[in-house]
């Protein structure tokens, strides 16, 4: 992974005496929200993929009604000749900033050349995509290329996922920092147990851009609204995905609870992200100076900056929010590389880690209502997540939690998007 180009402060702030959580009020926007089906989800453990993959159509999701547009988009694969083996209405869960294609235990097999056609519902059309999140893999049995001398792969199992544009009417593939394997902008799946698939973390497309999928060469775009979305493997060998998320941009917040903890760093604005910046990452050879280590016994250099309300337990960070707001969104500027100054297999620096990121909302008994569920996180990048409920007003002893699985993750800043409940 080459280094990924980012603007860096040339003034550095001394940090504050006495570290404190900034409120940064922001303008009030009316936004009506969507009416999203919620269904709350909590992170499952090593075991949560068991099972074999079906290799049988999957009915469509049930409670969507026919989609015009997903018809039209299906039948219009279909004359070009591409293998369409279903066609799913609508997403299994969503929360109130992103939706999950959630296709069962053991995920789903698709042979080369197979494609499925997923709907998105009406009232998520009008909303800018943030991340996507694919999770997928090769099963051992199926690869039939790879030389285990020089593990080379010569004929890999890819995936690929494309938004098709409610803007224009193409299909967009994600502008990969590192550059696509294949057809359609198309990731690789690794060879993994079905217990551990890989997560592949598409971040950022309102900043990094998309191209059209169908061009060998196009404009680059920013934001995208999606009203329909193509996964397919167009490699060689058969891959099995095991979910799909989707992630879009939260509501404007009223207000702020944000504190950098990597000099350099900022956030940006919430919609456009105009402004972001990282203080670590791979312009700092894979390090994160002063970053909050999630995962760790002590945190790392940054919890010695934790502001009053914010704490360090079990390796998670805990921010008590105050009652009474409707949280619009998190953002965490992350990375896991591992400061080993080493080339990656992605040609970026530091040896890649293996870290899966979770967030929740626990209420005062300690009953956590997560809403993202172990996502693999970037070399350098911004996730982002809300809860499950666009309505939920937090309550006395809420507190937002956020953790790290497998290897810890760098926290280079944190911010939280809060506003008035609506009357």
């Amino acid at each position: 992974m080459p280094p990924v180009l980012h603007h860096r402060l040339n003034v550095r702030l001394p940090a504050p005496a006495t570290p404190a959580a900034v409120v940064v009020p922001a303008p009030a926007v009316t936004v009506t929200p969507p009416v999203a089906k919620v269904v709350t989800a909590s992170p499952r453990g090593v075991d949560a993929f068991d099972g074999q993959p079906k290799p049988a159509t999957t009915p469509p999701v049930r409670g969507y009604a026919a989609d015009a547009e997903l018809d039209i988009l299906t039948r219009m694969m279909k004359a070009k000749g591409e293998n369409v083996v279903d066609v799913i209405g609508g997403p299994s869960s969503t929360t109130a900033n992103a939706m999950t294609f959630d296709f069962g235990p053991g995920g789903r097999l698709l042979q080369p050349g197979d494609l499925l056609m997923l709907g998105v519902p009406a009232e998520w059309r009008k909303r800018t995509v943030g991340t996507v999140v694919l999770v997928h893999r090769q099963d051992e049995a199926m690869d039939r290329g790879l030389d285990a001398a020089t593990g080379r792969d010569a004929s890999p199992g890819l995936t690929a996922v494309n938004i098709h544009s409610a803007d224009d009417g193409t299909w967009r593939k994600w502008n990969c920092p590192w550059g696509g394997n294949g057809k359609w902008g198309a990731k690789f799946a690794e060879r993994r147990p079905e217990h551990d698939p890989e997560f592949e973390s598409m971040f950022e497309w309102n900043i990094h851009g998309h191209h059209d999928a169908d061009k060998e060469r196009s404009t680059l775009k920013h934001a995208v609204h999606a009203n329909g979305v193509r996964l397919a493997c167009v490699g060689d060998d058969p891959v099995i995905v095991h979910k799909l998320i989707i992630d879009f941009i939260g509501e404007r917040p009223t207000s702020t609870m944000e504190k950098v903890f990597t000099p350099g760093t900022n956030l940006g604005d919430w919609e456009t992200g105009e402004g972001r910046t990282f203080g670590g990452g791979q312009q700092f050879r894979g390090t994160y100076p002063d970053a909050l280590q999630l995962g760790t016994p002590t945190g790392g250099a940054g919890a010695a900056g934790l502001p009053d309300g914010w704490k360090l337990h079990n390796g998670m960070l805990e921010v008590e929010l105050p009652p009474g707001k409707v949280i619009t969104g998190v953002d965490l500027a992350c990375g896991d590389t591992k400061p080993d100054g080493l080339r990656n297999k992605d040609g970026g620096w530091g040896t890649s880690g293996k870290s899966r990121l979770s967030m929740g909302v626990q209420d005062a008994l300690g009953n956590v209502a997560w809403f993202v569920d172990r996502i693999g996180v970037p070399p350098q990048g911004v996730l982002s997540g809300a809860p499950t409920s666009k309505d939920y007003v937090t309550r006395p002893g809420d507190k937002l939690v956020i953790r790290s699985e497998v290897d810890p993750i760098n926290v280079m800043a944190t911010r939280v998007g809060l506003k008035d409940p609506v009357a």
